[in-house]
């Protein structure tokens, strides 16, 4: 029988599954932020993407100290969260105040801040953009190994749901672009049709015309068609003029 903390992942997991498809969708990883923070044993969560240059595109925290720890390893360029968002591999709990050699300005200044420990996640957002998801214990006791994976599990929800919401984006703009130019093509056989009986010349001189006509004035082959079809295009080829 499943437990009232199970159901509630499973909520959380359906949630952020659903955001995905509805228009005006919130914010996905704000979503994640907050299912993370209720379900899990930690005190202050944060949620970063980064570009293909490391360059910081969005910070969602739970509080001012969470960003701030954020934002000092982005500074520093060391710390759990980098290196996560780097090598692509989830880290700690990591504890501090133990003088880490891997990491000994972030160690010092997460030790001064009153952070007990810290468990990075990685994130694949989009394509080459990059981010990382912090965990942050500030007592004990820290987050186990059966809760790093209900992060993780969250964590993979919620950027399947980012990759699908992208894929529909995608798909529309080349919907529209298609149908953009399908809508010049027919507007250009159109005008060709047109100058063709007018000047009793072939579709391909036509053509020629047309498009001759458009280099010489800077101006896109399908206005000068369009005019056209519509009878209100230059004189020398509107042929009701």
């Amino acid at each position: 029988m499943a437990t009232e903390r199970e159901a509630r992942i499973a909520d959380a997991v359906l949630d952020l599954s659903h955001r995905a498809g509805a228009p005006n969708a919130p914010d996905l990883l704000g979503g994640l932020a907050v299912h993370v923070h209720d379900l899990l044993n930690v005190q202050a969560v944060a949620i970063t993407r980064m570009d293909g240059r490391s360059r910081v595109r969005r910070t969602v925290a739970s509080n001012r100290l969470c960003r701030d720890l954020m934002e000092a390893q982005l500074r520093l360029a060391e710390g759990p969260c980098w290196d996560s968002a780097h090598n692509r591999e989830s880290l700690g709990p990591v504890r501090f105040g133990s003088g880490d050699r891997r990491w000994p300005r972030f160690d010092r200044y997460a030790s001064e801040a009153g952070i007990t420990a810290v468990t990075a996640i990685p994130l694949r957002i989009q394509n080459a953009k990059a981010g990382v998801l912090m965990l942050v214990n500030t007592a004990e006791p820290v987050l186990s190994g059966l809760e790093v994976r209900v992060a993780r599990v969250l964590a993979d929800a919620a950027t399947a749901c980012a990759a699908q919401r992208h894929s529909m984006h995608d798909l529309r703009l080349t919907v529209d672009q298609l149908q953009g130019a399908l809508h010049s093509r027919v507007v250009i056989e159109q005008a060709k049709g047109v100058l063709s009986e007018r000047f009793g010349v072939s579709v391909g001189e036509a053509f020629s015309r047309l498009r001759d006509h458009a280099r010489r004035r800077s101006l896109k082959v399908r206005d000068v068609a369009s005019e056209i079809v519509e009878g209100s295009g230059p004189q020398e080829l509107n042929p009701h003029r």
